[in-house]
């Protein structure tokens, strides 16, 4: 489903100073292991707006549910992809930002 070079990188891990990405194969399963056991995540999908020819706009809901506590909201990010494989997925506060991020060039 991804490139061997692809490059995550979630709106609210790009918070800190230290922004945080997952980078290629090893990076996937790096975030996808990071994850607690007793998280339970739902996403509901918004809308998926293309905007190039390898390239959309991703808006969902998503929720993360632990121990009855339940936190998440809407999300923007840039999909890229190349060769039919996802190559970046890059969240954004906004969906003007992420649109803006767009029309600029790849991160």
């Amino acid at each position: 489903m991804t490139n061997a070079e692809v490059a995550i990188r979630p709106f609210l891990a790009r918070q800190p100073v230290d922004a945080v990405g997952y980078y290629g194969h090893d990076g996937v399963h790096e975030w996808v292991n990071s994850l607690d056991s007793d998280l339970v995540i739902s996403l509901n999908l918004i809308a998926v707006e293309l905007s190039g020819p390898q390239s959309a706009v991703v808006e969902a809901e998503v929720f993360f549910e632990r121990e009855g506590s339940r936190t998440g909201g809407m999300t923007f990010s840039v999909w890229r992809f190349d060769g039919g494989k996802l190559s970046e997925a890059v969240g954004y506060g906004s969906k003007e930002e992420a649109l803006d991020a767009e029309r600029g060039s790849w991160h």
